[in-house]
């Protein structure tokens, strides 16, 4: 088992200039980092990038509520985080 130990999301712009969350997660003995990116042209059934509040209310959403349920959990078990 890989512990996820800790998870801290925050604001960065991608290379329009545009808001996007980046997520780093601590597991193990190791660290990773990763931002959500975003196409520009979008099609007319495509989930929502941002849901109501945008990237500022999402990355309260993860930093408050989404990373005390996932710290403790085993980083490859991705069925298991899924399912959160």
């Amino acid at each position: 088992m890989i512990e996820i130990k800790k998870i801290k999301a925050r604001k960065v712009y991608n290379s329009r200039g545009e808001e996007t969350i980046e997520v780093e997660v601590w597991a193990g003995e190791g660290y990773g980092r990763a931002a959500a990116p975003a196409g520009k042209s979008k099609g007319g059934k495509e989930v929502t990038y941002y849901p109501v509040g945008g990237v500022d209310e999402s990355i309260k959403l993860i930093n408050n509520e989404l990373s005390k349920k996932l710290v403790g959990f085993d980083a490859l078990n991705q069925e298991a985080v899924e399912d959160l």
